[in-house]
C-alpha cells in the first residue's frame, strides 16, 4: 500500500456529525433533518453549474443555524455524482485544523490526488496552491468545473486584526476553480470574499425562514420515536417555536429531554433561542466547582483534551471525573481518538466556547492559561506524542495569554524549541507567534518585548533560507530531524541578530543554546547589506524589471524576464498570485487607483489589462511596432499611456483601443508617468531628453533638456508640479513642471540610476542603480537619508507603499525585496572632520556626542542640532579612541602620538576575509 500522501486529513467523523443527530440508525433518521434544505441547495447548484465565471460562493448564518450541516449535505450529493471533491472543516480546537498553512496543505494534497499529472513536487509551500490551481484550470479546458469546499472560515486561527484568508485561499481564482465557503454574517473579513464578487446566501435572511424552520420541524419529527411515551404535541411545537429555525438549539434541547421522565417534559421549561438555551445549561453545570474548571481549561485550551490530561491539571478524584463527564457534556463535542488515541473533549461550537469565556471572565481566564503552560504546554516534553505537538504549537500562545512575559522569553529563546516550531509547524506560523508576543508584551515589558521583535524579524529575514532547510509535506512522527538542520537554523538566528546590534554577549547570555551544538557565527560584523532589509521575496526565475505596489499597501506586483507577473504579500512575503499570459519578458506593471486590475506592458509588444480578483485579462493592447518599455493609467482608470522602442508613446482607452499616437522623441521611450488631473504626462527616452504631453491636445508641451546620457526613469510628485528623472548619467534631476527647469541634482550613484519612487508625502524620494543600492533622499535639501545595500545585481525598480513605511525594490538577482523605510533611514549627518572617524562615543546624559579622527582634531557634537559644539586641538597624530566620564563632564582621548612601533596596531589587513569564529566559543578560531 502506498505511503499517505503529506497533508491529507480524514474528515469523515466531522462530516458524520452534521448529517446525523441523536441515536436513531434508520436512513430515514439520517435524511429526515434536511427537510426544507432542497431550496438552499438548489440555490448553491444554480451559482456552482451556471456560468463559470463564479467564483465564490459564501454561505452565511448565526451559530447553530445549519451552516456546516448544508456543507456536509452538498459535499455528500457531490460525491455521489461525481467523486470526491476537496474540503476542509476549520475546527478552532481540533488538532491544527485551524492553522492557515495546514488547511492549504490539506486542500493542495486532496486536489494533487484528483489531479495528479498537476502536482508539482518540488513546489514552495508558499506557491503550492497557487500554481496547482492554475494547471488544473488549463487541464479543465472551457467546460470544467473543480468545486472546492472550506467550512469554518471564523474560526481560522488569526492574530487581533489580522485576515488570515490570503493564506490560504487563492488571490486569485483561474477560470473553472470556485470555492464554497461558509461563516458567521460578523465575521470581520467576509469583506475580503464579497470584494471578489463572491455570491452570498445569508440564512439569517427572511427568505430562508421557512427553510430554517421546516429543517427543525423535520429533525422533531424524526427525533420523536426516541420518546417513550411521545412527546406531546405541545412540547414538541414549544421546541420547534424556541429554536427560531436553529438546528443546533434543537438538538441541545433533544439530548436534554430524552434522558428526563415523561412529566418533566414540559414546554415552559425549553429556554427560547441558542443564547438562553446555553446560558442555562451553563448556570447548571458551572455550579460545581470542578466542572466549572474543567469547562475553563476547555475553554482556554488550543486542542481538543482528554479525560485523563483534564483531571491531571484540575487534580480530580475518580468521582469529579465522573461529574464532569455527566454534567458538561451537553455543553462539549467527543472527539474519537483524538489525544493520544483517546477520546478528548471540546466545547461543542466556537460560539459555546466564547460565551464560556465571556462568562469566566478574563482574570480566571488567564489562570487557566498558566495551568495549561505548566502542566501541559511544557519544553522539553515528556513524550513525543500528542503533548509534542501540543506545545510546540501552544506553549508559547499560553505564556502569553497568561502574561508569563519571562517565562515565553525563554522558551522562545531555546533554539532547539524554535528550530522543532519553525520545522514542525512552520516558519511564517513561529514569526507570527513572535510578533504578537512582542505585540502584546509592549505595555509590560519593553525589554523582552525588543527582544521578541528582533527574535520575529531574524524569522522574518531568514525566511527564504528556512524554507529550503525545512521542505513542505514534514509530518510528525516522521525522523527526527538531522543536527545538521539544528544547527543550521541555530547558525541563521545568531548571525542574523548579530548583524542587527546584538553583541555576543548578549547572544551567549539571551539564547539557549543545545549542549554540544556547534555552528560557524559571525564575531566581527562586516556587512554591505543594510539593516532596512526585512523580506526576499523570492520566486521569480530570471531577472525582475519592475515592481508596482498596491494602493492598500500589504501587497505589490512584480514583473520578471520569465514572463511573468507575480502577486505578494509584503507583509508574510507570501506569494498570492501568478499571472501569465504574455510571450516575451514583461517590462512594466501598473496598478488601477481602486486597486481592482493590473496594467502589464512586454516586450511581445502588447499591454494587458488584467482583473486582479480573478486573474483574467479584460483587455490586450495592440498597436505598437517593438517593445513596450513602460506603462501608466490616468487616476480615473480609463485611459492607458505606453512607451515604446519604437519611438512613440500611445493613448488608449480601457478595452484596447488606441486613441492618439504621439511623436516627437528620437530614440526609444523608457518611461511614462501621468498627472494626478490626468490631463498630461511625461516621458523619458534614450535621446537623452523628458518630453512633456498634453494628453487633452495631444501634443508636446515641452522638451526637458539637461541629462549627458540616456533617461531611463520619470515620475510625478503627489502634487504634480515637479518631475524627477532618473538616468544613465549617474544623476536623478528634479524639474519645474510648468517652467520645465531644473530644480535640483542629485549625485550620489556610481553607476547608471534605474529607477526612481517619489513617497507620498512628497517630502522624500527613492532611487534604484546598476550599482545594487537604492537611495533615500531627502527632496527639498538633496541630501541622502539613507543607502540601501543587499541586492546581489542591479536593482531595476523601486516603489513606496501609500504609507510611506516600506519600500519595495526588482533586481536583476532574480529577488524583490522589502526595506522599513524608517529603520533605513539616516536621521542625522554629522560632517567637519577631513580624514577619517576613528571612533566616537555619546555622553550619558544622551545630548551629545565626541568623535576623533586621522585628522588630529577631537569635536564636541550637539545630537540635537547636529552641529559641532567645539573642535579640540593637540594631538600630532591621528586620534585612535576616545572615553567620557561617568559625570560627562571630561574626555579622555588616545592617539599614535605616543605609538609604539613595537606593539600590535590591531589594523586588518586588506584583502582578508571576515573573521568567522565557532559556537561554542572554547573552539574559536580566526579566518584569514
Amino acid at each position: 500500500m502506498p505511503p499517505k500522501q503529506a497533508g491529507l486529513i480524514d474528515f469523515t467523523a466531522e462530516r458524520q456529525r452534521h448529517v446525523r443527530f441523536g441515536r436513531g440508525d434508520t436512513p430515514e433518521w439520517r435524511t429526515s433533518w434536511l427537510v426544507g434544505r432542497d431550496d438552499v441547495l438548489a440555490q448553491i447548484d444554480s451559482w456552482l453549474e451556471g456560468p463559470r465565471d463564479t467564483r465564490w460562493v459564501v454561505v452565511i448564518g448565526g451559530p447553530g443555524m445549519g451552516k456546516s450541516a448544508i456543507l456536509a449535505a452538498w459535499l455528500a450529493r457531490r460525491e455521489a455524482k461525481a467523486g470526491k471533491v476537496p474540503h476542509h472543516l476549520i475546527r478552532s480546537q481540533v488538532a491544527d485544523w485551524d492553522q492557515p498553512e495546514v488547511i492549504a496543505e490539506s486542500l493542495a494534497a486532496q486536489i494533487e490526488v484528483a489531479f495528479p499529472e498537476c502536482r508539482d513536487a518540488a513546489a514552495k509551500p508558499e506557491r503550492r496552491m497557487i500554481e496547482l490551481l492554475s494547471q488544473v484550470s488549463k487541464q479543465l479546458g472551457t467546460t470544467g468545473r473543480l468545486v472546492v469546499v472550506v467550512d469554518g472560515l471564523d474560526e481560522t486561527r488569526a492574530e487581533p486584526g489580522e485576515n488570515p484568508l490570503p493564506r490560504f485561499l487563492p488571490h486569485v481564482v483561474p477560470l473553472g476553480i470556485c470555492f464554497l465557503c461558509a461563516t458567521r454574517p460578523a465575521y470581520p473579513h467576509l469583506g475580503w470574499l464579497e470584494a471578489r464578487g463572491a455570491r452570498r446566501l445569508n440564512l439569517d435572511d427572511a427568505r430562508w425562514a421557512a427553510s430554517n424552520d421546516a429543517v427543525v420541524r423535520g429533525f422533531w419529527q424524526a427525533a420523536a420515536s426516541e420518546y417513550e411515551p411521545p412527546l406531546s404535541a405541545e412540547t414538541r411545537d414549544a421546541a420547534i417555536a424556541r429554536a427560531e429555525g436553529n438546528v443546533l438549539h434543537a438538538v441541545m434541547v433533544h439530548e436534554h429531554m430524552r434522558d428526563l421522565r415523561a412529566d418533566q417534559r414540559r414546554a415552559d421549561r425549553i429556554p427560547r433561542g441558542l443564547r438562553e438555551l446555553i446560558g442555562e445549561v451553563w448556570k447548571r453545570a458551572a455550579s460545581d466547582k470542578a466542572v466549572r474548571e474543567g469547562l475553563g481549561l476547555l475553554c482556554a485550551a488550543r486542542d481538543a483534551l482528554s479525560l485523563d490530561v483534564l483531571a491531571r491539571l484540575a487534580g480530580w478524584r475518580y468521582e469529579e471525573k465522573e461529574r464532569f463527564v455527566r454534567d458538561a457534556l451537553a455543553l462539549l463535542l467527543e472527539e474519537p481518538a483524538s489525544w493520544a488515541g483517546t477520546i478528548a473533549y471540546r466545547p461543542r461550537h466556537d460560539w459555546v466556547r466564547e460565551l464560556i469565556a465571556e462568562w469566566l471572565g478574563p482574570e480566571v481566564l488567564r489562570a487557566h492559561h498558566a495551568t495549561l503552560a505548566e502542566g501541559l504546554a511544557t519544553w522539553p516534553t515528556p513524550s513525543a506524542g500528542a503533548e509534542r505537538q501540543y506545545a510546540l504549537r501552544h506553549a508559547l500562545i499560553h505564556r502569553v495569554e497568561a502574561d508569563e512575559w519571562a517565562d515565553a522569553w525563554r522558551l522562545a529563546a531555546d533554539m532547539s524549541f524554535l528550530e522543532a516550531k519553525c520545522r514542525e509547524i512552520g516558519v511564517y506560523e513561529t514569526e507570527i507567534d513572535l510578533t504578537s508576543a512582542a505585540e502584546r508584551c509592549r505595555s509590560h515589558d519593553a525589554v523582552v518585548a525588543t527582544r521578541f521583535g528582533d527574535l520575529a524579524r531574524a524569522l522574518g529575514r531568514e525566511s527564504h533560507w528556512l524554507y529550503s532547510i525545512f521542505p513542505s509535506g514534514w509530518q510528525a512522527g516522521q525522523p527526527a530531524v538531522s543536527p545538521h538542520a539544528l544547527e543550521a537554523t541555530m547558525a541563521l538566528v545568531w548571525n542574523r541578530l548579530r548583524r542587527s546590534g546584538w553583541s555576543a554577549e548578549d547572544l551567549g547570555a539571551q539564547l539557549r543554546i543545545p549542549s554540544g551544538a556547534a555552528f560557524l557565527c559571525v564575531r566581527q560584523v562586516v556587512s554591505r547589506e543594510s539593516a532596512a532589509l526585512v523580506r526576499n521575496l523570492v520566486g521569480h526565475s530570471h531577472w525582475v524589471h519592475t515592481c508596482a505596489v498596491m494602493p492598500d499597501g500589504r501587497r505589490a506586483v512584480s514583473a520578471s524576464q520569465d514572463q511573468t507577473l507575480r502577486l505578494w504579500d509584503l507583509v508574510t512575503g507570501r506569494m498570492l498570485a501568478i499571472f501569465e499570459g504574455h510571450s516575451e519578458r514583461v517590462t512594466a506593471c501598473a496598478v488601477t487607483h481602486d486597486g481592482r486590475r493590473l496594467l502589464s506592458a512586454s516586450l511581445d509588444r502588447t499591454l494587458k489589462l488584467w482583473d486582479l480578483a480573478t486573474g483574467v485579462v479584460l483587455a490586450t493592447f495592440v498597436g505598437h511596432t517593438s517593445w513596450v518599455n513602460a506603462c501608466a493609467m490616468t487616476p480615473d482608470g480609463r485611459r492607458v499611456v505606453s512607451a515604446s522602442l519604437d519611438g512613440t508613446l500611445r493613448l488608449w482607452d480601457g478595452t484596447g483601443q488606441t486613441l492618439a499616437t504621439l511623436e516627437g522623441h528620437t530614440d526609444s521611450v523608457t518611461a511614462c508617468a501621468v498627472t494626478p488631473d490626468g490631463q498630461q504626462a511625461v516621458s523619458a527616452s534614450f535621446d537623452r531628453t523628458l518630453k512633456l504631453w498634453d494628453l487633452v491636445a495631444r501634443r508636446v508641451r515641452a522638451t526637458l533638456e539637461g541629462h549627458t546620457d540616456w533617461v531611463n526613469a520619470c515620475v510625478m510628485t503627489p502634487d504634480g508640479q515637479q518631475v524627477v528623472s532618473a538616468s544613465h548619467d549617474r544623476t536623478l534631476r528634479l524639474w519645474d513642471f510648468a517652467t520645465g527647469r531644473v530644480g535640483r541634482i542629485f549625485e550620489g550613484h556610481t553607476e547608471p540610476v534605474t529607477a526612481c519612487a517619489v513617497t507620498p508625502d512628497g517630502h522624500g524620494m527613492v532611487s534604484a542603480s546598476d550599482d545594487r543600492t537604492l537611495k533615500l533622499w531627502d527632496l527639498s535639501t538633496g541630501g541622502v537619508l539613507a543607502t540601501l545595500e543587499g541586492h546581489a545585481n542591479w536593482v531595476n525598480a523601486c516603489a513606496v507603499t501609500p504609507d510611506s513605511r516600506r519600500v519595495v525594490s526588482a533586481s536583476n538577482d532574480q529577488t524583490v525585496k522589502v526595506w522599513d523605510f524608517t529603520a533605513g533611514r539616516i536621521r542625522a549627518s554629522f560632517e567637519g572632520h577631513t580624514d577619517w572617524v576613528t571612533a566616537c562615543v555619546v555622553t550619558p546624559d544622551g545630548q551629545a556626542m565626541v568623535s576623533t579622527s586621522r585628522d588630529e582634531k577631537i569635536k564636541l557634537w550637539d545630537l540635537t542640532t547636529c552641529r559641532v559644539r567645539a573642535t579640540l586641538a593637540g594631538h600630532t597624530a591621528s586620534v585612535t579612541a576616545c572615553a567620557v566620564t561617568p559625570d560627562g563632564q571630561h574626555a579622555v582621548s588616545a592617539s599614535l602620538d605616543r605609538w609604539s612601533p613595537h606593539r600590535s596596531t590591531g589594523r586588518s589587513r586588506s584583502g582578508t576575509s571576515i573573521p568567522v569564529a565557532h559556537w561554542p566559543p572554547s573552539k574559536a578560531t580566526a579566518a584569514g
